[in-house]
């Protein structure tokens, strides 16, 4: 065992190898542990190892032992175990002990004893050393028979028994056995699969319960047998197992040998940020018997971490085709498993990408851009059939950091030059007036609203072969000097209705700039979209020829604004009327205001309203009104009535006079009855044979309104 491995053939309970800095590795059933690891066990726990060419070792509960070359050995012979009994005075008072029934450890000291086998030919075996103590010792006695630990089979010490018997020491039979195949041989765990699998992995394990299964629990899931001997390898009938990582499925069982066969299945990408072999999905197995024994093992799945996946991209050039320049995103087609979007993340490009036959671009997002110098003496040598190619090396990356190389590739494909050509040059073409269209579909090259305070801007090109010698715009003659110094001297143009600055001027481009503001309000009686300030163009080249064009700006209309009134009428202030002007707050851009109507015939819910064909209204508030009576402080009741203006060419607006109405609490009812006897009792008086009746008045006050009075009992209501 010193020379090789320990494989983990079973273990209950808890176990770990310590390292030599005191830090714990669980162990799991299945695992192979180094010659000379120190192995400690929990309380109530034990592990079974196995070594190739060696009997069983089973290690108890609350152990710390070194897996050094004497802890197991071979069986040796006889007569090299044979060894002396000694013949001292302790052994004596041992033996005597025992036969007296009495305690034999009374009469020794304190210390550790050693006890050989006979002398002679008989041979012997020395006990010096326990690997595992397994018989319990609460209570301590040595009466027979004694409680055993139930677990799984002893080691067998080196050594021979008297009489040379070589049998092992064996537990008590009859519990849980476990068995999971290990399908990775030195890798951790005891299956791997990818953490893309798009097929699950098998695999199988193995238990026996001699007194009988109660279940076994897989993942925290109980499978009692008879689910156990439903599977049938039908996904009707599997039972699957969400675990940390993944989900395990048990798919078949074979009650003769005890055989379960699983398949594991990721639940897709994991975090390996740890390190490509740092995810493993721990599966508990226990087999538990009918008699409550138990056996527990670990199913460890190691799931392996996928690159992502750069597929490069690839152009095709081709000399004096008049297109020299591609350009692309490096990370179209590379994809990552473990990324929210399938998609690869940009790395880096490569320190040593150069172009040799153009300019490569190459920006930190992954895109790039190549443009062939077809004038590289390289390239105009190529003939038909004939190639170079670019390649630019970058890397992509994935969540947790792995990474994939690939190229950009550019080839360029030659092309077989003819002879050289004189060609006559043509009489250059008359210039070309090209209008920018800022508005599309609508009317015009511009736009501005007839309320505009800035200008809007906008581009004319003149498009001339033999330069420009000058440009009429509105009948404003402009020099070429004049368009050579615009970036500081512009040119303003008085228009119909507004006025035309050049602003700059490009020679190599034509490219002629200009703002346009307009004057102030126009007629648009006739619509909106008919008043244009129109601007005709010629231009003229060095050679006398010239072109011409129209620059069309719209002038759009403006609307008035119409703001609305509001008043507020407080009930029962003494102060009910309110009164205005509904064009108070209006206006118009291009002129006065004017009032239009009143929209429809509005009638007034709480008071008495009067419009006017003018704009002017007055409202009374009826002070008595129900609705208004029943208001109370923080409540309120509001009349609107709607109203159109318009401009002088004929646009609308439309707002609101707003009549708000706030409540007030109203205090309650009061009656007052008039004393007409002084200092006699009562109010009125009358003789008890009184012919004539009496007569006086009561005062009853109520701002909420009168409902009803009720005097001696008989209510009066107010129609009353």
């Amino acid at each position: 065992m010193a020379t090789t491995t320990s494989l983990v053939t079973q273990i209950t309970g808890q176990a770990w190898i310590r390292g030599t800095d005191g830090s714990l590795t669980p162990i799991h059933q299945g695992m192979r542990i180094p010659a000379d690891a120190d192995v400690v066990t929990a309380t109530g726990s034990s592990i079974q190892l196995q070594a190739d060419g060696l009997p069983p070792m089973t290690i108890g509960e609350n152990r710390d032992v070194q897996l050094s070359a004497e802890t197991a050995q071979p069986n040796v012979d006889p007569s090299t175990a044979a060894a002396a009994a000694p013949a001292d005075a302790d052994t004596a008072q041992i033996l005597a002990a025992l036969s007296d029934g009495g305690d034999p450890f009374a009469n020794l000291d304190p210390t550790a004893a050693v006890i050989q086998g006979g002398a002679g030919g008989d041979g012997g075996s020395s006990f010096t050393r326990l690997a595992s103590i397994i018989e319990t010792t609460t209570p301590l006695g040595l009466e027979y028979p004694r409680p055993t630990f139930p677990t799984v089979e002893e080691v067998r010490l080196g050594g021979t028994g008297s009489g040379g018997d070589d049998t092992a020491v064996t537990g008590t039979p009859g519990l849980p056995t476990l068995s999971i195949a290990d399908l990775n041989a030195i890798e951790p765990g005891q299956l791997t699969v990818a953490e893309n699998a798009s097929a699950a992995k098998q695999g199988t394990f193995q238990f026996s319960a001699p007194a009988g299964l109660a279940f076994i629990t897989v993942g925290g899931t109980q499978v009692t047998l008879d689910q156990l001997n439903a599977l049938d390898g039908s996904s009707t009938n599997a039972i699957t197992i969400t675990t940390e990582n993944g989900s395990i499925t048990l798919t078949g069982y074979d009650p003769v040998g005890g055989t379960v066969t699983y398949e594991y299945q990721p639940n897709g990408p994991q975090d390996h940020t740890a390190g490509d072999n740092s995810v493993q999905d721990d599966i508990t197995i226990i087999v538990t018997d009918g008699s409550g024994g138990q056996v527990t093992g670990n199913l460890g799945v190691h799931i392996t971490d996928t690159n992502p996946e750069a597929v490069g991209e690839a152009h095709t050039l081709t000399e004096d085709s008049g297109s020299y320049i591609v350009s692309g995103n490096a990370l179209d087609g590379d994809t990552a498993f473990d990324s929210a979007d399938g998609k690869a993340l940009f790395g880096n490009w490569a320190a040593d990408n150069a172009a040799q036959y153009g300019t490569f671009t190459q920006n930190p997002d992954g895109t790039y851009t190549y443009e062939l110098d077809n004038d590289n003496p390289a390239v105009n040598a190529l003939n038909d059939g004939e190639t170079l190619t670019e390649t630019f090396t970058y890397t992509v990356k994935d969540s947790d950091g792995d990474t994939a190389t690939a190229t950009v590739t550019i080839t360029i494909n030659g092309r077989t030059d003819g002879p050289p050509v004189v060609t006559p040059e043509p009489e250059p073409e008359p210039p070309v007036v090209v209008v920018e269209d800022k508005n599309g579909e609508a009317t015009g090259d511009n736009q501005i609203s007839e309320a505009a305070i800035d200008p809007v801007d906008g581009l004319i090109t003149l498009v001339s072969v033999a330069g420009v010698a000058s440009v009429i715009i509105g009948g404003t003659i402009v020099s070429a000097a004049q368009l050579g110094a615009l970036g500081t001297t512009p040119v303003s143009i008085p228009t119909a209705k507004g006025i035309l600055t050049l602003t700059g001027f490009d020679a190599a481009s034509g490219k002629l700039t200009y703002e346009y503001k307009v004057k102030g309000a126009q007629d648009h009686s006739a619509g909106d979209d008919t008043v244009v300030d129109t601007l005709p163009i010629t231009v003229t080249d060095g050679n006398g020829k010239s072109g011409t064009g129209i620059l069309n700006v719209l002038i759009t209309d403006t609307n008035p604004v119409a703001v609305g009134e509001t008043h507020i009428i407080v009930e029962d202030s003494g102060s009910y009327t309110v009164g205005g002007n509904a064009l108070d707050n209006d206006s118009a851009f291009d002129g006065p205001v004017a009032f239009g109507s009143w929209t429809s015939a509005p009638t007034a819910q709480y008071g008495t309203v009067t419009l006017n064909a003018n704009g002017t209204y007055s409202y009374v508030l009826h002070n008595d009104n129900p609705a208004v009576n029943a208001l109370n402080a923080g409540q309120s009741l509001q009349e609107t009535f709607t109203y159109t203006v318009k401009d002088s060419d004929g646009d609308t607006s439309t707002a609101t006079v707003t009549i708000t109405i706030n409540g007030r609490t109203d205090g309650p009812p009061t009656v007052s009855v008039p004393d007409g006897n002084g200092a006699a009792a009562g109010q009125v008086s009358i003789a008890e044979d009184a012919t004539i009746a009496v007569s006086g008045h009561i005062t009853v006050a109520s701002e909420a309104g009168l409902a009803s009075v009720t005097v001696g009992g008989t209510a009066v209501s107010l129609a009353q």
